[in-house]
């Protein structure tokens, strides 16, 4: 009985420390989601080094090791059409182009989330880079779990990624920030405006980026 008692316990306390773990943000008046409290907003230096993009993002977010980022952007062009399944097949076709290899886990799931539909994939990702000078290829996977919704004509993209060697340690953290987004009729969304940051700007995009460098070009920013 005593270990049973115990067991009863721990089991109370589990959402507890769940809760804990994550804390608050609000990328923007209006939006809301939790996220593990080791991660930090990227600065915007970093953020144009890494993910060289069309526009800056609303936000983007990395853990403390870098092995996991959450981003945060909506579509430049305005989207009319609510027919969720239509966006679900053309991000879907998008997401197949952009990567050398994709292993679909969830590929369109639609659920509703504290009132707001979403569409939601989740896969493993490869990029290959054959640009190296002794002409060998590096692979690098990617573990990834992105949402979109339309908001006010305009899609709302949730994206996080980890490294392909610590997925699971991530996948359930993964569900659980996705499970927190609220989006309330507050939100106000900026018109494009163009990613400028201080520093060195990359040429161009290598080939071995993730999927928030193309994605961001090419999923969030532009259609």
């Amino acid at each position: 009985m005593p270990n049973a008692k115990l067991f009863l316990i721990f089991c109370s306390i589990l959402p507890l420390l769940s809760v804990s773990q994550t804390k608050k943000v609000e990328p923007s008046k209006g939006l809301v989601l939790y996220i593990p409290e080791n991660f930090t907003l990227m600065s915007d230096d970093n953020l144009a080094q890494k993910y060289p993009t069309y526009k800056k993002p609303i936000a983007m977010y990395e853990s403390r090791d870098k092995k996991a980022e959450m981003g945060v952007n909506a579509a430049v062009n305005t989207w009319r059409n609510n027919n969720l399944n239509i966006l679900k097949d053309m991000y879907k076709s998008t997401i197949a182009s952009v990567f050398a290899e994709v292993d679909f886990i969830q590929d369109g799931t639609i659920v509703e989330v504290n009132g707001r539909k979403f569409v939601y994939f989740e896969f493993t990702s490869a990029i290959k880079d054959d640009k190296r000078i002794d002409e060998t290829t590096i692979v690098t996977r990617r573990y990834n779990y992105l949402a979109y919704t339309i908001y006010a004509n305009r899609i709302l993209v949730f994206n996080f990624n980890s490294t392909y060697i610590s997925r699971a340690e991530w996948t359930q953290k993964a569900v659980e920030i996705m499970k927190s987004i609220k989006v309330s009729d507050k939100l106000k969304l900026d018109k494009y405006v163009p990613f400028q940051a201080a520093g060195p700007q990359p040429k161009e995009i290598s080939g071995r980026k993730d999927m928030q460098m193309e994605a961001l070009k090419k999923l969030n920013g532009k259609k």
